[in-house]
């Protein structure tokens, strides 16, 4: 095992102040679904970048958050709800943009921030295309 096959200690392995949780959100025939993945510069991070995406991996957490995403795709259907006809598509984004960004700020890397930065990506979604 090379020195970035080990796995992250939460004490002792401190992470960037950086988004390495990123997530793609598509709109299916079943509705919409988030997919996760790590991101992470390894000329700038090196090993860590490295440590951290192995440790992803070999516990399958994407597998793992894509059953918790169901609650997450809730919150952001009812931002949409919410605010879809008074601030329509391109608004919609920018805002989805702005929860990621103060969600980030408040709390890092959450599966929630993921969302809400693939969200504000998606003209499709934001649009409520998710909707059958």
């Amino acid at each position: 095992m090379g020195p970035e096959e080990y796995f992250l200690h939460p004490y002792f392995d401190v992470l960037p102040d950086v988004r390495w949780l990123f997530a793609d959100l598509k709109v299916a025939a079943g509705g919409p679904v988030l997919r996760y993945r790590v991101e992470l510069d390894y000329n700038q991070h090196g090993a860590l970048a490295r440590r951290l995406t192995f440790h992803f991996h070999e516990l399958e957490l994407d597998r793992r958050f894509r059953e918790r995403a169901a609650t997450v795709l809730v919150e952001l259907e009812a931002e949409i709800s919410q605010h879809l006809a008074t601030l329509g598509a391109e608004q919609m984004a920018k805002h989805f943009l702005a929860l990621g960004v103060r969600e980030f700020e408040c709390h890092g890397n959450t599966l929630e921030t993921a969302a809400y930065f693939a969200a504000a990506e998606s003209h499709q979604y934001c649009a409520g295309g998710y909707q059958n």
